[in-house]
């Protein structure tokens, strides 16, 4: 379990001597400690806890004039969300120490990628008969609302579904919402939990072209779904064992259905008591929407939909707004880091609900990264580079890779030397469900040592 490290005596020991008035924030602060608090103000100097500055990109800024004449220079950060573009690290940035703090004493620094949404009680109950319509569960229409995104996210924040499964890679997945934290369910038929669906006949098993007839014909009564908007997906194997897909799903007039995007083999039906037989299920069906906190994004009306979570124990605050409903926005890495940042340290943070990666340092060098907890990752957690450390941390609920390491050089045999220790990882492979490593290293002279991995996503039973 990663414990997050108060760093209140720090902040105490350069609060009373880092405050100097008048001095703008190209100059730096002379103590050598900047501060980027949630409480803070972009126009303070950022050189004291009590005139902090709020953004990361402002305390940046600040670190690099301040690192001009302190090598050491440390920047403490409590929480913060980042959007537009994630924070890159370049040659200005050497040997910068970026360190969370906690103004409650409590809770982390968390840095995330996401954006507050309005309270529920502000969303629109949806009365539109030929919306209602598509729904088929009687109650979920009188319950389900709606929440017009104009002026919240742009087109390009809310994303697009996209085809990725084996041999293809991935995109970052579209918008996400997240309640108190927690990933909620984008609508989908059948519901976690239930029997899958399967292949009856294949009536032609070109890769390219297939066609295929189930062996239900619900997904026949979702035409407005299969023809509007992002389309109705796919999920799960419909050819070899292991090469799991991700494939925009099209109904046939003849009952058939095929596939948009091409697969890697013939489709075929394996005997059900061969291994890890053809099942999956249906992704992005607004019909189907029914259960708390399930919903569907509807990117040509860029308009969310949601049957509003239940809370037993806090449903009049969930009402109120004091309880969060997120969206995932930011599709580059939240922390980049560029071939010439050397030196830089990140510690004490949480970081989540991002659509991209968490953590980009593939390419740079003496990279420390201590005490992390990345979670709700669009993409992968972290990427690590040469000469570097990923440390002490908890990585859980990621899209992909939980953790590679590739330094060094096969050629000259020129060792990385980086190395990943005590790091628990589960429930990665979220997006991307198929080989995708909890922890992948590569590269020469890399080490991993004492990771603790579970919960690593079934493709077969999903």
């Amino acid at each position: 379990m990663v414990r997050f490290l108060a760093a209140s005596a720090a902040v105490a020991a350069v609060s009373a001597t880092a405050a100097v008035p008048g001095v703008d924030s190209p100059a730096g602060c002379p103590s050598g400690t900047v501060f980027a608090l949630s409480n803070g103000s972009d126009t303070n100097d950022g050189c004291s806890a009590a005139t902090a500055v709020q953004s990361l990109s402002v305390a940046q800024e600040i670190s690099r004039a301040t690192a001009a004449s302190h090598p050491s220079t440390q920047v403490f950060v409590s929480s913060s969300r980042v959007r537009g573009e994630g924070i890159t690290f370049g040659s200005n940035d050497t040997a910068i120490s970026w360190t969370g703090i906690s103004l409650d004493g409590e809770s982390p620094a968390t840095i995330s990628g996401s954006i507050l949404l309005p309270p529920l009680s502000t969303w629109q109950n949806v009365t539109d008969p030929d919306t209602l319509a598509r729904i088929r569960d009687t109650t979920a229409r009188s319950v389900v609302r709606k929440l017009p995104l104009d002026g919240l996210a742009t087109a390009d924040e809310v994303g697009r579904l996209t085809r990725h499964g084996y041999a293809v890679g991935a995109a970052p997945p579209p918008m996400e919402l997240f309640y108190n934290g927690e990933k909620l369910q984008r609508s989908r038929w059948p519901k976690p939990g239930d029997p899958l669906v399967a292949m009856s006949t294949v009536q032609n098993g070109n890769s390219s072209a297939p066609m295929f007839s189930l062996n239900t014909t619900r997904p026949f009564e979702w035409p407005a779904s299969a023809l509007d908007d992002d389309g109705i997906w796919l999920e799960g194997i419909v050819s070899e064992n292991w090469a799991w897909t991700y494939n925009h799903a099209i109904p046939l007039a003849n009952g058939s259905m095929t596939l948009q995007y091409p697969e890697q083999y013939e489709v075929q039906i394996f005997a059900y008591n061969y291994c890890c037989h053809n099942r999956f299920f249906f992704d992005n069906v607004f019909e189907e929407i029914s259960q708390p906190g399930e919903y569907y994004i509807n990117t040509t009306e860029q308009a969310i939909y949601i049957i509003p979570p239940t809370d037993s124990t806090n449903e009049r605050d969930m009402e109120a707004g004091d309880s969060q409903l997120t969206a995932s926005v930011l599709s580059t890495p939240v922390f980049s880091f560029q071939p010439d940042a050397v030196g830089v340290k990140l510690a004490n943070v949480s970081i989540t609900e991002t659509r991209g990666t968490a953590i980009d340092a593939n390419e740079a060098i003496a990279i420390e990264l201590r005490n992390l907890e990345i979670h709700n990752i669009g993409l992968a957690g972290a990427t690590v580079g040469r000469a570097s450390n990923l440390v002490d941390s908890h990585i859980y609920n990621v899209g992909t890779e939980a953790v590679s390491v590739s330094g060094g050089n096969v050629t000259s045999l020129q060792s990385g030397d980086s190395r990943i220790a005590n790091v628990h990882i589960h429930d990665f492979a979220q997006w991307n469900k198929v080989y995708e490593a909890g922890v992948s290293i590569s590269g020469v002279g890399n080490t991993g040592a004492h990771q603790h991995c579970q919960h690593v996503v079934d493709a077969h039973a999903t």
